[in-house]
């Protein structure tokens, strides 16, 4: 049997069912849930290089519709001229409805009115107008896709672009595109040709009430039974360009903003794109307190390159307290349009602690949140002020920060997320810095064999931390200091002071002989050069020396 056989039989089929009184309806999704202090957290994305599955990429990815029934998320493609089907929870490639000539997805869909195809469509006013330019134009701009869930039809719409590979000055030809199940599945059975100039960027389906367009800072109403548009309304306090649209029900409005800029260099950073709730009444939309959700670096710093954060939005979807929102942006790293998938929770309210360990060098003081909600970097939602005692802040959660003297400073954290900013305060103690101070140590050098000579090291006080200093014994030549080799072996190496330890010692081994040497205050003295000192300062009133003093018994 044909493809279009099997269509046809199963339109009939669909019609048969319908006439004998069984319901064909599609299961509701899950409601969106209402917080009191709402806050989005970034989950995943979905990739569309390709879908898991899919056999070619996907490229420049625009609207979404979600049909609960199947658990599908369909995608329009506007440079692929295609709608892909997938699996939202894998993101596994289920089908593809192309928009070209060489396959009847769209081709065989019939005008509203005339029953004719795109094919059919000729205009008279263009000179060689052909059924290809003619369906071509028709599906190259694909922007959005609509579930109705009242009839269980999806809507496709079709922009005001692109005449790329028509004759000169040829028609946009904006169209609305109809898909019935068919088989179980959706494909086109009907359409309609838009007003030269409309632009469908954004369009979402209202329950009792049908299909919006959004373009710009206005949305409108669209029958499509009789192609009819309604009077533009702008909902107050729009941040940007709505680029998308949903109804999670008759009351409630869910937009997406974003100044449209695919320009080569943009970051995450320089994003603008943003989701906001509206309450809607009739044709009045009015914005609610506290459900503004800025999608600029909501991901995974430094994670993967498609992690980082939404750079140019488009369309969304929600599933329950899933939103899912299209990513146009045509230069990431990655060369993917990925779909970011976000989740909607009640923000807690604060209750910020802290500790502090250190100093870690001297005077620096490690500070690291402990309260709750806890940094996750999926959630920039929550902020953290720091205030160090010393006119020093940081915004990091936990911060390290360097105090130019000792003393006791007041501490203050203030967390600040969608339910509330709390604040704590404590007295911090950062101690002056200990201070490595090399002794002298003394030992009779014997007359054969060898001893062992210790050079005592003392910290000034115990450190939270471990301390430690370089040494390393040193020759000069002059009359009464000992000479390595001769009278002691040369050693170096590094003294390291645990935390709460303030004593060690330096060994030197001494070389006994029966030669009489001349005595430099009580003995040959061996040096000993202390430097490079970590977690504490050297005592270098003594040039940071230490001595080992070796008694003459010849």
């Amino acid at each position: 049997m044909t493809r279009a056989s099997t269509r046809i039989v199963a339109a009939l089929a669909t019609t048969v069912m319908a006439m004998a009184g069984w319901a064909i309806t599609a299961p509701a999704a899950a409601p969106l849930s209402n917080p009191q202090f709402p806050q989005l957290r970034f989950a995943r994305t979905i990739t569309s290089h390709p879908f898991p599955g899919a056999s070619a990429n996907a490229s420049d990815i625009e609207g979404l519709g979600y049909v609960p029934a199947d658990n599908s998320l369909w995608v329009a493609d506007d440079n692929r001229d295609a709608v892909w089907e997938i699996n939202p929870t894998t993101g596994a490639y289920k089908t593809q409805l192309r928009g070209s000539t060489a396959t009847a997805d769209f081709t065989s869909a019939q005008q509203v009115g005339t029953g004719k195809t795109c094919g059919q469509a000729l205009e008279a006013a263009i000179p060689g107008d052909t059924a290809a330019n003619e369906c071509h134009s028709r599906t190259d701009d694909f922007e959005s896709v609509v579930y109705d869930s009242t009839n269980n039809v999806l809507y496709v719409t079709s922009g005001n672009c692109c005449t790329a590979g028509l004759p000169s000055g040829y028609p946009n030809h904006p169209t609305v595109w109809k898909l019935t199940r068919v088989a179980g599945h959706f494909v086109p059975t009907s359409w309609q040709a838009l007003p030269e100039g409309t632009d469908p960027t954004a369009a979402g389906w209202r329950p009792g009430v049908g299909l919006y367009f959004g373009k710009g800072t206005s949305i409108q109403t669209y029958n499509f039974a009789t192609n009819a548009l309604g009077t533009k309304t702008t909902p107050p306090g729009v941040p940007g360009e709505i680029v998308g649209i949903t109804f999670p029900d008759a009351a409630t409005a869910l937009i997406t903003t974003a100044t449209t800029n695919t320009a080569l260099g943009r970051t995450t950073a320089t994003s603008d794109s943003t989701i906001t709730k509206y309450t809607v009444s009739g044709s009045t939309f009015t914005k609610v307190a506290g459900w503004t959700f800025p999608l600029r670096n909501l991901g995974i710093a430094g994670g993967a390159v498609d992690d980082d954060g939404m750079i140019d939005a488009r369309d969304l979807a929600v599933v329950g307290d899933t939103l899912y929102v299209s990513d146009g942006y045509d230069f990431r790293a990655s060369d993917d349009h990925p779909i970011f998938v976000y989740t909607l929770s009640g923000a807690v309210r604060p209750t910020p602690a802290f500790t502090w360990s250190g100093p870690s060098d001297p005077l620096t003081v490690q500070f690291t949140s402990t309260g709750q909600p806890a940094p996750v970097a999926t959630a920039p939602a929550t902020t953290f002020a720091w205030t160090f005692g010393d006119g020093g802040t940081s915004t990091l959660p936990s911060p390290s920060h360097h105090y130019a003297a000792a003393g006791t400073y007041s501490v203050k954290l203030t967390v600040t997320n969608a339910a509330g900013s709390v604040a704590v305060t404590h007295s911090v103690l950062v101690p002056a810095a200990p201070v490595i101070a090399p002794g002298i140590g003394g030992v009779t050098e014997g007359n054969a064999g060898t001893v062992t000579l210790n050079v005592p090291v003392t910290l000034s006080h115990a450190s939270t931390t471990t301390v430690t200093v370089h040494y390393a014994t040193v020759d000069t030549g002059a009359a009464g200091v000992a000479t390595a080799g001769v009278d002691y072996v040369a050693t170096s190496g590094t003294v390291t002071f645990a935390p709460g330890q303030t004593s060690k010692t330096v060994p030197i081994t001494v070389v006994g002989d029966t030669v009489k040497e001349p005595p430099l205050l009580y003995g040959e003295w061996i040096l000993v050069a202390f430097s490079s000192p970590t977690g504490a300062t050297l005592d270098t009133r003594f040039f940071g020396l230490g001595v080992g003093i070796i008694g003459d018994d010849d």
